[in-house]
């Protein structure tokens, strides 16, 4: 579709989603409007660097486990520091963890 005042065109994709098509503007205006032009290299090091950092926190999780298992197997005590801290789930309305008087 198109609005024929502003001169935009608009597509509706499949899933009923609609967008407006950019017109095709130099780079100077592109930029204007916050879009900046990244190489091939720039995505993918983007990805590879989410992937390093999710592989890292899986090793440190790993690493944490086997610690654990290692003080259970030998029977003594789990350092508290190696121990997870537990979220406490707080009622709406409630900042302190006092209830309001009535």
């Amino acid at each position: 579709a198109e609005a024929k005042e502003t001169g935009r065109v608009w597509v509706r994709y499949q899933n009923g989603h609609e967008a407006p098509l950019e017109p095709r503007l130099g780079a100077g205006l592109m930029s204007a409007l916050g879009y900046r032009r990244c190489s091939e290299a720039d995505h993918i090091r983007r990805d590879v660097d989410i992937a390093e950092a999710a592989a890292k926190k899986k090793a440190d999780e790993e690493k944490l486990v086997q610690q654990i298992m290692t003080f259970k197997e030998a029977g003594l005590p789990i350092p508290e520091e190696l121990i997870p801290k537990t979220k406490e789930k707080k009622k709406k309305g409630d900042k302190d963890g006092k209830k309001k008087k009535k």
